[in-house]
């Protein structure tokens, strides 16, 4: 029992091989999830009652008889993933900052990490104001599009770093980065024109802030 527990925490301190094995079953069991709740709510109301709507889920929900406390279940769901989400992104992005603020990116003020609780107050909270201001003054919908803009520029920019890593860093070809680019790319493009033009001016002022600041 107890070395067969040590295999274990031997195994868990390999990152080169548990990190692509978890991101592996994660994105096979997202994948198994959405589709699973895709065909509950196509097979409740139908493609057609589901094309238009901005709420998908609750339709589906409000649809089902007998269940009258569903669409209940579905709004807090929904409403604890939204702050799941809001509160990863604050904590990724506050470190990002924090990195950045570190390499001279941005102003060093936001490298300074909590001598007591080790984290970096002053990058969590600029993140979490400015997250706090876009919410409050801009509509979901232009928002969301914003970020999907940002999100798949910043994983193109990781499978660029990918490509650029030394042969014996790799773990996978050259074929897998390369496949992640085109995809990213082409996933941009097929986002509305003004959301692209609206990414590429925020890119723009980001780049002439960088330069500013350094």
């Amino acid at each position: 029992g107890y070395a067969r527990i040590a295999t274990l925490s031997e195994e868990v301190r390999e990152p080169r091989r548990t990190i692509p094995r978890a991101i592996i079953i994660t994105i096979a069991g997202a994948i198994v999830l959405y589709l699973a709740v895709a065909f509950a709510a196509v097979g409740a109301v139908g493609a057609g009652g589901l094309d238009g709507t901005s709420a998908p889920l609750l339709t589906a929900a409000r649809a089902s008889k007998g269940v009258p406390w569903l669409p209940t279940v579905v709004a807090v769901g929904a409403l604890t993933a939204m702050l799941g989400v809001i509160l990863s992104q604050v904590m990724g992005l506050s470190r990002m900052v924090l990195a950045m603020a570190r390499r001279g990116d941005l102003p060093r003020y936001f490298s300074h990490v909590d001598a007591v609780h080790s984290v970096p107050r002053r990058a969590v909270l600029a993140v979490g104001m400015v997250a706090a201001i876009v919410a409050a003054t801009g509509s979901l919908g232009a928002v969301a599009a914003t970020a999907s803009f940002a999100i798949l520029l910043y994983y193109a920019i990781a499978n660029i770093a990918a490509l650029r890593m030394a042969p014996s860093a790799k773990l996978y070809p050259d074929t897998v980065p390369i496949l992640g680019l085109l995809f990213c790319v082409l996933l941009a493009l097929s986002l509305p024109f003004a959301t692209i033009a609206f990414g590429t001016v925020l890119l723009a002022l980001g780049l002439v802030a960088r330069w500013a600041v350094r």
